[in-house]
């Protein structure tokens, strides 16, 4: 339980608007057993956009006295340990990284940078990221399915609402996790803690393996 300082008190909340994943349930009981000292729940609403949801959870942690916010998404599951929160006091917004699929791409990391002369996002592969002598390296932006946040971040917000989305032009819509990393000079991803990624997709979709 000394992990991350005798002073660290987390307020962990999954933002959802439909079910838990059963994994992400079986985590979380492993995790109330692990430490007193996180308060974690499920914050579920009908309001539109998971945007709403992290605002309105941003809101409710500043008017308690914990010292870090941690996003949790329904479908995302972290390690079976919490020794990345010796990071935590250190990164003031330290994010665990995950995958996702994409048609024709495959898997694709929610760790990114911005290019600035394209104004473009792009997924950084694994064996991209940088600082590879780090177990924590710095990045423009990633994922906000596993983020823990320092208070002080929030606390010094330039915005009330700090989880927004905007247009990047016709059709395209920068995330609320981007534009936030972008605020907030970017973010640090513990290398070695991966997280599970549950998605459903569409079997057809995917290449064939055998012949």
């Amino acid at each position: 339980g000394s992990i991350g300082g005798p002073a660290l008190k987390i307020y962990l909340r999954v933002p959802t608007n439909t079910r838990v994943d059963r994994e992400l349930t079986n985590w979380l009981m492993w995790m109330g057993s692990q430490r007193e000292t996180i308060d974690a729940g499920i914050h579920y609403t009908h309001s539109h956009g998971v945007h709403v949801h992290r605002n309105a959870i941003v809101h409710n942690f500043l008017q308690s006295d914990y010292t870090h916010l941690w996003f949790i998404d329904a479908d995302t599951v972290p390690p079976r340990h919490l020794r990345f929160l010796e990071y935590v006091d250190q990164c003031p917004v330290l994010c665990l990284p995950y995958a996702g699929y994409v048609a024709g791409k495959g898997k694709v990391w929610h760790v990114y940078r911005l290019d600035a002369k394209m104004g473009k996002w792009i997924s950084l592969y694994r064996d991209r990221w940088p600082e590879p002598e780090k177990p924590v390296f710095k990045t423009d932006a990633a994922g906000t399915g596993c983020m823990i946040i320092r208070r002080d971040v929030l606390e010094k917000g330039r915005l009330p609402d700090p989880f927004y989305l905007t247009w990047a032009g016709p059709g395209q819509i920068v995330t609320e996790d981007l534009n936030f990393c972008r605020d907030v000079g970017g973010v640090h991803v513990s290398r070695h803690d991966v997280c599970r990624h549950y998605r459903d997709l569409d079997v057809s979709a995917l290449p064939e393996t055998f012949r």
